[in-house]
């Protein structure tokens, strides 16, 4: 189970998005994914897994993340709080409906 205590409600949601997200991709049951693993060390996630993972992660939760900001997420609680803080600000991805 995710460990969501200290999250929102919207920051929950978005907990629970990026880590079937990530679960999908790792191969990996999302029971076994916590908010404090570190991307690289304790996943394993390489840099273009990490942009696959990331467009993935800002599709499902419908927002943009900047790219210098990407580099500050070390961890999934980072991953999970950027979103966050993007879907907060209104940065949402533009509709792929013409």
């Amino acid at each position: 189970m995710i460990q969501t205590e200290a999250l929102s409600q919207s920051e929950s949601t978005i907990a629970e998005m990026v880590v079937a997200v990530l679960a999908d991709k790792l191969g990996r049951p999302p029971r076994s994914i916590r908010m404090d693993d570190d991307l690289l060390r304790d996943l394993g996630i390489d840099s273009m897994s990490m942009a696959e993972m990331t467009v993935l992660a800002e599709q499902a939760v419908g927002v943009r993340i900047p790219g210098n900001e990407l580099l500050d997420a070390q961890t999934v609680g980072d991953l999970v709080r950027l979103l966050s803080r993007q879907s907060r600000s209104g940065n949402r991805l533009e509709s792929a409906v013409p």
